[in-house]
């Protein structure tokens, strides 16, 4: 399941980016906790450059509420 860009994605980012990992690597993990491509890209860049993130970031718990509900 494909979800939305959290908060603690971007955490995970920048922390993985201060640590010298590379966009390669930053945009593979994020994939494995089923981040959109396209917006874990967007991500990436955006920190790269200093901008904050373009991408709309949903809390976490409006995502928990939300996956809550399809389980209805």
């Amino acid at each position: 399941m494909i979800h939305e860009i959290v908060s603690s994605d971007v955490e995970l980012a920048k922390g993985m980016m201060d640590s010298g990992r590379s966009d390669t690597e930053i945009l593979a993990y994020l994939a494995s906790r089923s981040v959109e491509p396209a917006k874990a890209a967007l991500l990436v860049d955006d920190l790269r450059h200093g901008r904050k993130p373009s991408t709309q970031l949903r809390s976490e718990e409006h995502t928990s509420e939300l996956q809550s509900l399809r389980h209805l």
